[in-house]
């Protein structure tokens, strides 16, 4: 089973869509790592639309061929034309995007391992500081994640865990703070 960072982002009813996004990933993976959930203005296109972003990691058997091709079909359920070929100019309802994978978990990450994208790799690197991943790199987040209702739980202001456990029961996870 191999570890795999991914982004997710949405600019058409985000803050649905964002929701469905992590739904259809417990249904991959019965653990999902996340980073905060900042909003961004389109990267590479013009829009009026605010984004919704966050980095994400699952675990799970599928290939990267095979988990690609998942999540174009869940882009497409959630309402996206794939076919289109303007589709990465254009305001989505799903973007979900493989950055990289490891074998293991506790493979080293480096810098050449991460997204060069500026948009993407702030994402990137908070969720391998909550993960206790050793990288050069550190976040660098000024702005507060924003509040996002998922299962009646709260998300979005930090990188945390989600977990599925017994019965679908959904969990999470925080980071600790120091004390002082």
């Amino acid at each position: 089973m191999a570890w795999y960072y991914i982004s997710l982002g949405s600019n058409i009813d985000p803050y649905e869509n964002v929701k469905y996004m992590l739904d259809y990933l417990l249904q991959i993976s019965k653990r999902i790592d996340i980073s905060r959930i900042l909003e961004t203005q389109a990267k590479g296109f013009n829009s009026d639309r605010t984004f919704l972003n966050l980095a994400a990691r699952i675990q799970t058997h599928l290939s990267p061929v095979e988990l690609k091709e998942l999540f174009n079909q869940i882009e497409t359920k959630l309402g996206r034309d794939r076919n289109d070929p303007q589709s990465k100019k254009k305001d989505r309802v799903a973007d979900i995007d493989i950055l990289f994978y490891k074998e293991h978990e506790n493979n080293a990450i480096y810098k050449g391992d991460l997204p060069p994208e500026p948009y993407v790799r702030p994402f990137v690197l908070e969720l391998l500081d909550y993960l206790k991943v050793s990288i050069d790199e550190q976040p660098q987040f000024k702005k507060f994640g924003v509040s996002l209702n998922f299962h009646n739980i709260i998300i979005g202001h930090q990188a945390l865990s989600i977990r599925i456990q017994e019965e679908n029961i959904i969990k999470l996870s925080m980071p600790m703070k120091a004390a002082g």
